[in-house]
């Protein structure tokens, strides 16, 4: 009877935890930043949405009489993911909000959901920002040209399908599985729950490392070495010590010496002219900036 106890007071006490006031400042920051983030989010897409809105009227009232597409290349879909999972990773924070008010966290339904929006939101914005990278990488070091129409639509379509098919999978499959394992055992045995305080906020369990390295963690680091990698690549190839032949990929060549722009001119069209534009000072600073802002993520 004592071990039957014992597992009900150790369940208890994994799914309750006490925040002091150092703890409960700490979260009214997270809750700041998390609402400053999904109102950057919305005024954001808001305006992009008000100028394509005010762009298509100009374009219907020309001679053309056509408008443009919303989306008009592979990153604007890529961004759209990274946009909405930069989202719910904010509306993840305020729920921090309840823990505030009540000087503790625990399980139950708004757990639950905070740990899914968790998930989604932040393994959402690792995967989103490796697809950005490796298509940036691609398009700009082998002069590739994104097709565009069905064909384009095939590849950003499969590539945002792929990531949030794995994360409704992440969020259904893996709290499934857990729950049944938690119904399924004696009630002396102190199994957490899946999503349960961590200890400040509600995200994976403590006893679930397996699937927080499945879920979120591999991604993270993927998506920083990664960036870290490509970028550095680029910023070699924006300073001429790479040359790559458009015509030829597996033709790529290693400089000593940087090359001179006219040794590049081969890259023609509008990677072309994104590769100039890259070469530019302006353009090394902003492959700078990415590399910084992927060792942040470490």
């Amino acid at each position: 009877m004592s071990g039957v106890v014992d597992g009900a007071q150790i369940r208890e006490k994994l799914c309750h935890s006490k925040l002091e006031l150092r703890h409960q400042i700490g979260l009214s920051a997270i809750v700041t930043t998390g609402l400053a983030s999904s109102l950057a989010v919305v005024i954001l897409l808001g305006y992009v949405v008000r100028n394509h809105v005010q762009l298509r009227r100009l374009e219907l009232a020309g001679p053309t009489k056509r408008s443009s597409h919303f989306f008009r290349t592979h990153v604007d879909f890529y961004m759209l993911s990274l946009l909405v999972a930069d989202l719910l990773q904010g509306l993840g924070a305020v729920v921090n909000i309840e823990w505030i008010r009540g000087a503790e966290c625990y399980c139950g339904s708004l757990c639950k959901a905070q740990g899914v929006i968790q998930t989604l939101g932040e393994t959402g914005v690792a995967m989103s920002t490796l697809a950005i990278s490796v298509h940036t990488f691609v398009v700009i070091f082998f002069s590739w040209h994104p097709p565009t129409g069905a064909a384009g639509a095939r590849i950003w379509g499969s590539v945002i399908a792929l990531i949030w098919i794995y994360l409704s999978l992440c969020v259904s499959v893996g709290f499934a599985v857990n729950q049944k394992k938690l119904r399924s055992a004696p009630i002396d045995v102190a199994l957490e729950e899946f999503y349960a305080p961590t200890p400040f906020y509600c995200w994976i369990g403590q006893g679930y490392l397996i699937e927080r390295i499945i879920f979120e963690y591999f991604w993270i680091w993927s998506t920083a070495l990664s960036s870290i990698v490509l970028y550095s690549i680029l910023f070699l190839r924006m300073r001429g010590y790479i040359s790559v032949d458009p015509r030829r990929w597996t033709h790529v060549r290693f400089h000593w010496r940087r090359t001179s722009s006219s040794e590049m001119s081969y890259v023609t069209g509008p990677n072309g002219v994104r590769l100039q534009a890259m070469a530019t000072p302006s353009g090394r600073l902003v492959i700078k900036q990415e590399t910084k802002d992927a060792l942040k993520m470490l």
